[in-house]
């Protein structure tokens, strides 16, 4: 079995992707890592996924997983996309709701990137959901932009965390990035 470290503080989302990859193989394992690094933005989520990675790679010397994701807003061009973290901990849901105040296109794209770094080899493995955002804040349950997206039919993401439209880019990336190991 390999064993790969996913650099991340939560528990929770270990648990979530190694839950993930027992339905598809028994040879990875993901491990966490708590690490404080410095972040490198680039111009794309893959671009700082990787910037991230190495920089991981160069401090512990093991084989490291990095993710990245960002909110891209139609009607915004993009924005916050790779500054979705920042802008969320900035002006929150309710900053990006007031943006979009009076706009009618409300379609936004949810992006995930993983990037993988061992000594062999650096690869980017990317999927994103088209969503919509909504006109105000609601549910409970989530985080990020989970209050203020639905998927097509309008189901909030904060109402149902299983939602495929939600999980989609974070299950595609990480199937890309299993069969890109098992095939090396």
């Amino acid at each position: 079995m390999k064993t790969f470290y996913l650099v991340t503080s939560n528990q929770g989302k270990i648990d979530q992707i190694n839950q993930f990859l027992s339905n598809l193989t028994d040879n990875i394992k993901i491990e966490m890592m708590k690490l404080d690094f410095p972040e490198l933005k680039g111009e794309t989520l893959e671009e700082t996924a990787l910037n991230k990675a190495k920089t991981c790679y160069d401090m512990i010397r093991k084989d490291v997983i990095v993710s990245d994701t960002g909110l891209f807003i139609d009607a915004l061009n993009g924005f916050p996309g790779v500054n979705t973290a920042t802008t969320l901990s900035t002006i929150g849901n309710e900053g990006l709701l007031k943006l979009l105040e009076g706009e009618k296109n409300r379609n936004a794209k949810s992006c995930v990137s993983y990037a993988i770094v061992t000594k062999e080899y650096q690869e980017i493995f990317s999927a994103e959901s088209n969503i919509f955002i909504t006109d105000s804040i609601g549910g409970s349950k989530g985080y990020g932009w989970d209050k203020i997206a639905t998927d097509k039919k309008g189901v909030r993401f904060s109402e149902d965390e299983s939602n495929e439209t939600r999980l989609f880019p974070y299950r595609e990336a990480l199937r890309k990035l299993v069969d890109f190991i098992e095939n090396k």
